[in-house]
């Protein structure tokens, strides 16, 4: 009995690591977000916002038809100290057929970049 015990314990906290592992393991987050900025001129930078996608994952373009899923949007809160300076920028996505909406979907798959320029119109 008792060497039934010595080999039921180890067994056991094998058992509740490997449960553990397992339920870390389904936390999904297949898509790395990263921020940087260059400065273009005077007062004047290019915000870059970068997604990159695990391998099989993507996300969404900005304009999407209505009756599809939510579009990827990217918005900034107008703040005292800087001005938004034309569009936000970002290459042509890549349309295909999304057979859980039953149409074609812009989308954006391994890495895309998102651009904004801005004027910093004071240093505080």
């Amino acid at each position: 009995m008792k060497s039934i015990r010595k080999l039921m314990q180890p067994l056991a906290l094998l058992v509740m690591a490997l449960t553990s592992s397992l339920s870390q393991a389904q936390i999904l987050e297949p898509v790395e977000w990263s921020f940087s900025h260059e400065r273009i001129s005077e007062g004047q930078y290019e915000l870059q916002l970068t997604a990159n996608m695990d391998a099989g994952w993507y996300i969404y373009g900005t304009e999407l038809e209505p009756g599809g899923p939510i579009p990827t949007s990217i918005n900034f809160d107008e703040g005292e100290g800087f001005e938004l300076l034309g569009p936000l920028r970002y290459p042509a996505a890549e349309v295909k057929y999304d057979p859980n909406f039953e149409m074609d979907i812009p989308m954006f798959a391994d890495r895309v970049t998102f651009r904004q320029t801005v004027r910093v119109l004071s240093a505080e």
